[in-house]
């Protein structure tokens, strides 16, 4: 079973971090929408130009948590775990919900770090808890295949039903699915078609 899992775990690990991009690059490009911004301002635009290292990867500029999480996030993609590991314990440990996704992801899969079941949970539980869908529908799914925590149906509901709330497109099928055979939920077929 815990193969299973891991391979089910696996092949979902391109869509999480692509996931990871756009939430991260449209929060940071919200932030920055916000404080508004002058274009004519040649240190911030020669900021933003030095910035974009890797076509494939977005960088966003703004604040130094920002930074710092693209520098994490650029490292990782590279295989550069410790440097990930560097840039994103710090940020987790101050709250911020993308790192906490981040070494939650390198814990479970045990990148750069031993795999570590326990750990990447707590570090999805932090990070759902403040309203990552991603985060939310993994947690979601650790409780509906029972790696890392007991098999909990109803558990895997509550999680898959905050993300897909978000539009978390994994949860809502995941969550229609528990609706369908009525495993955590009541069986619903009209729910389960939603």
């Amino acid at each position: 079973m815990a193969g299973i899992v891991s391979d089910k775990l696996a092949s979902m690990k391109p869509i999480l971090y692509a996931s990871i991009i756009a939430v991260t690059a449209l929060t940071a490009c919200a932030q920055e929408n916000s404080r508004g911004s002058d274009p004519q301002d040649s240190s911030r635009n020669s900021e933003t130009r030095s910035e974009t290292r890797s076509p494939e990867i977005p960088i966003v500029s703004g604040n130094q948590a920002a930074r710092d999480y693209n520098r994490g996030l650029e490292a990782y993609s590279v295989g550069d775990y410790d440097t990930a590991l560097n840039e994103w314990v710090p940020l987790a440990r101050q709250g911020n919900a993308d790192a906490q996704f981040g070494l939650a992801v390198m814990y479970l899969d045990g990148d750069g770090v031993p795999q570590d079941s326990a750990e990447a949970i707590a570090w999805y539980q932090q990070a759902a808890e403040q309203g990552h869908a991603v985060a939310e529908a993994e947690l979601g799914a650790l409780y509906a295949l029972g790696e890392g925590v007991p098999q909990d149906f109803a558990e895997a509901a509550k999680w898959y039903r905050r993300a897909a709330d978000q539009g978390d497109f994994f949860a809502q099928l995941q969550l229609g699915f528990l609706y369908d055979t009525g495993k955590g939920v009541p069986q619903e077929f009209t729910a389960a078609r939603k």
